[in-house]
């Protein structure tokens, strides 16, 4: 279970993904780390996608969200509340639902969405540490569904 923590955040943080206070894909909040990204299930391995039950799909969206007490390999995931939505370079609201993904060893916020089609797509998230701060994440993820354009 642990393996499929680990493959689901190494895939989904060495996306590339765009922050607007730090280095891409990372805000550090007090004692605490926030590493996030957004992708499709295409871009991780089929295990990965079969072993959270999501449809390996193009137009399958995925944000990761790990929260851990300080930083480096080691520091230890921690629980947190994570909220979020995009927008759409015309508008349009795409929600998101978050899942937690726990194992014996981590914890993850896991959200899908239906990506709506070829866009840039503007993420907003809310993540309440478990000091009770919370921070607010915004950036920006391409999305190439092979649907069309917007």
């Amino acid at each position: 279970m642990y393996a499929r923590l680990a493959l689901l955040a190494v895939a989904l943080c060495s996306a590339p993904a765009l922050a607007q206070t730090a280095a891409p894909g990372q805000v550090h909040a007090g004692d605490y780390t926030l590493r996030y990204n957004a992708l499709s299930a295409t871009a991780l391995p089929a295990t990965a996608v079969r072993a959270l039950h999501l449809p390996r799909s193009a137009s399958q969206g995925l944000v990761n969200v790990i929260v851990t007490r300080g930083e480096g390999p080691d520091a230890p995931t921690v629980p947190a509340s994570v909220e979020g939505h995009a927008v759409t370079l015309t508008g349009t609201d795409v929600p998101i639902r978050f899942r937690t993904v726990k194992d014996d060893n981590g914890i993850s916020y896991l959200g899908t969405f239906k990506v709506p089609g070829t866009d840039t797509l503007r993420f907003s998230l809310a993540v309440t540490d478990p000091a009770g701060v919370t921070t607010h994440v915004q950036f920006n993820h391409d999305y190439i569904t092979g649907n069309g354009s917007p």
